[in-house]
């Protein structure tokens, strides 16, 4: 229902319009929403491709269509979108790349709220008079909303191209704002962005590093900040030249994984995270079974949380040598004692039961 020049978009489509009126692209990958898909792509029509609107196109899972809509009609600008955000509610935040009338990639970026029925509730320009483009989009459980913008494309001048950290309000009040590029880089692009369970975010990426005031290399980075915009740890990876990274992704650990392209090469990398890696080492010490000793000939003792009540010793094959029930509730100590002098010698397994889980050690018995 949108006009231009007085014939309606869905008219546009009509295959006997001059090709010159109308051009269709899809930036932003498919992104999976309810029991379907999502994706927003941008329509350009007018002689000189001169006003643009934002198309928003959901299917089920059988890649029929259920609905379609469009957004931001304007006479003066040009809309790529490139990142699409699922809400808490169902709604969409589309990110989307500005231009000037054909001139693309030289007037900041649009961030535009979605409700769930499809009502546009809010819309924020930000980075203006830049080649900045949105690249990540993300949605905090206390509903704040964070934007990550990098370089749209290289621009070897005398400026130093720089990526950004928005922080808006539920309502697309901009909050604050935050320089994150790489110290040293002539250009920091941004390819993916991830939340980690601690609510923290991992930036995957591109920098243009100068080799001397005529050349440059390229090589990726990841980096991981707070919801303050504080940089807690960066990796360089400055043997992985001409790299383009395609996607990232955290595993249950906490690892990062890698997928990009290196000219006609596809590569696949998995990165730790340093301080996923520090608190899953505190979390297994904590969960750890202690028994002493270990190796023992005569008794053992384990050291009990609260809540477990039942001990179990089984053999390497599984066969259950001893079960204990009871014993937090009978001892009322931390520790349990265990005879082991009529345990043939071997390799045993000790496995404590309680209401959260079960914790196994292995203890070997010596005679």
């Amino acid at each position: 229902n949108i006009d231009y020049n007085g014939v309606k978009i869905s008219e546009l489509l009509d295959t006997s319009i001059s090709r010159k009126t109308l051009r269709v692209g899809i930036y932003h990958p498919i992104t999976k929403f309810k029991n379907g898909f999502i994706d927003a792509s941008n329509f350009n029509f007018g002689i000189n491709y001169d006003t643009s609107v934002i198309k928003l196109t959901i299917a089920d899972s059988n890649g029929i269509i259920e609905d379609e809509m469009f957004y931001l009609n304007n006479l003066i600008y040009t809309y790529f979108p490139v990142v699409i955000s699922i809400t808490k509610e169902n709604g969409f935040i589309i990110g989307s790349i500005r231009g000037i009338k054909g001139s693309f990639f030289n007037n900041g970026f649009n961030v535009i709220s979605i409700s769930s029925d499809y009502k546009e509730k809010w819309n924020i320009t930000l980075g203006i008079d830049t080649e900045y483009a949105v690249r990540g989009i993300i949605e905090t459980k206390e509903k704040e909303l964070f934007v990550f913008a990098g370089v749209e494309r290289s621009l070897i001048s005398n400026k130093k191209d720089i990526a950004m950290l928005y922080k808006l309000s539920e309502k697309g009040k901009l909050l604050w704002q935050k320089d994150i590029s790489i110290l040293d880089a002539k250009e920091t692009n941004i390819s993916e962005v991830k939340e980690t369970k601690d609510g923290r975010f991992i930036v995957a990426g591109e920098v243009v590093k100068m080799i001397d005031s005529t050349s440059s290399t390229r090589h990726f980075y990841v980096t991981s900040f707070d919801k303050n915009g504080n940089r807690l740890w960066q990796q360089d990876f400055p043997k992985m030249i001409n790299n383009k990274i395609t996607d990232c992704l955290i595993d249950e650990l906490g690892n990062i994984i890698i997928y990009g392209r290196d000219g006609l090469n596809l590569y696949l990398a998995k990165l730790s995270d340093p301080i996923s890696e520090v608190r899953n080492k505190a979390e297994k010490k904590k969960g750890e079974l202690i028994l002493y000793p270990n190796p023992t000939s005569t008794t053992v003792k384990v050291k009990l949380q609260p809540g477990e009540e039942e001990l179990t010793i089984r053999d390497v094959l599984g066969k259950e040598i001893k079960s204990y029930k009871g014993i937090g509730t009978i001892t009322g100590t931390e520790e349990y004692e265990i005879d082991v002098t009529e345990i043939k010698g071997g390799i045993y397994f000790i496995t404590i039961k309680s209401k959260g889980g079960i914790r196994v050690e292995k203890i070997e018995v010596v005679h």
